[in-house]
């Protein structure tokens, strides 16, 4: 009876495993291990699907991704955004430590994640902003001026107001004597 659970236990962790390079290999997510010269140890399949051919290992990650440094994040667990080829990709890392290397090597994680960076970008340069204008010392300036001066210049200063939003493509709207509201899209 011990000998069958030996046997049920052996072919659990045998499917486990199997399940486990399955899931590594089909994922949509490049997975590779680097040196501390960023040469390929390993990678999974997807880096041959996004490449288009098998890098070989000893290759250097430059060779394929040349504005990613490793550098500045070695031996450190985080995540950045690369771009290359007008792609974004998020990078996870964290470092493997092995016995037989002395300056250990890196695990990558890469996503392609150009959609949604270029989904940000664009909703952030067209982003909605929203003003509040004031005009200082308002009653100062308008007092003892004459009735048809203080018109003349509620006149020219709406008139310039007017002018600068509507090079702004915005919307101007005056709400006291000396306060104004515009909204406008970043350009």
């Amino acid at each position: 009876r011990q000998e069958g659970w030996a046997d049920s236990y052996q072919n659990v962790g045998k499917n486990i495993n199997e399940l486990s390079n399955l899931a590594l290999d089909k994922l949509p997510q490049v997975i590779l291990i680097v040196d501390h010269d960023s040469r390929l140890e390993w990678h999974n399949n997807e880096l041959v699907r996004w490449l288009g051919k098998k890098p070989e290992l000893g290759t250097v990650i430059h060779e394929f991704w040349p504005s990613l440094n490793l550098d500045p994040v070695w031996g450190q667990i985080g995540e950045t955004i690369f771009s290359n080829n007008n792609k974004f990709y998020l990078l996870k890392y964290r470092p493997v430590s092995t016995n037989t290397d002395l300056n250990g090597l890196m695990a990558l994680y890469v996503t392609d994640v150009t959609k949604s960076e270029e989904f940000k970008r664009n909703a952030a340069s067209h982003a909605i902003l929203f003003g509040y204008i004031q005009i200082d010392n308002y009653d100062d300036a308008l007092q003892g001026l004459s009735e048809a001066q203080r018109t003349s210049i509620l006149f020219e200063t709406n008139s310039i107001l007017d002018k600068w939003a509507h090079s702004l493509k915005a919307f101007l709207r005056r709400i006291d004597d000396d306060l104004y509201i515009i909204v406008f899209e970043q350009q």
